[in-house]
């Protein structure tokens, strides 16, 4: 099978199970557009299911940092992360992902 076989595949794939979109983009470095294809096909579900939104949302922020993209990620999170700051559960992870990259920050420097 070439290369135009297996687009036309994820192509129908694609249209057929719109989820596996989301799934591609989040895989493929692209959580932004995962994030909002989510809110277009699913209105609703990042609020109803706030695990999966705080998910997606730090693998925004880690792309961001790992991109350099440090004022948009650190916009990201003033904005969207703050909600979640009120449930200790997610305080926990925050505080786990700082951590995380103060960590890769010692090691490169």
């Amino acid at each position: 099978m070439g290369w135009k076989d297996q687009d036309k595949m994820t192509e129908v794939n694609h249209r057929k199970f719109p989820r596996n979109r989301i799934f591609d983009f989040a895989l493929n470095g692209n959580t932004s557009k995962a994030i909002e294809l989510t809110e277009e096909l699913a209105p609703g579900l990042l609020e109803e299911n706030k695990d999966l939104h705080f998910d997606l949302l730090s693998l925004h922020f880690a792309e961001l940092v790992c991109s350099r993209k440090i004022e948009e990620a650190l916009g990201l999170a003033q904005i969207k992360f703050a909600p979640f700051g009120k449930e200790q559960k997610y305080v926990g992870k925050l505080e786990d992902g700082h951590q995380a990259f103060s960590v890769k920050d010692f090691l490169e420097s």
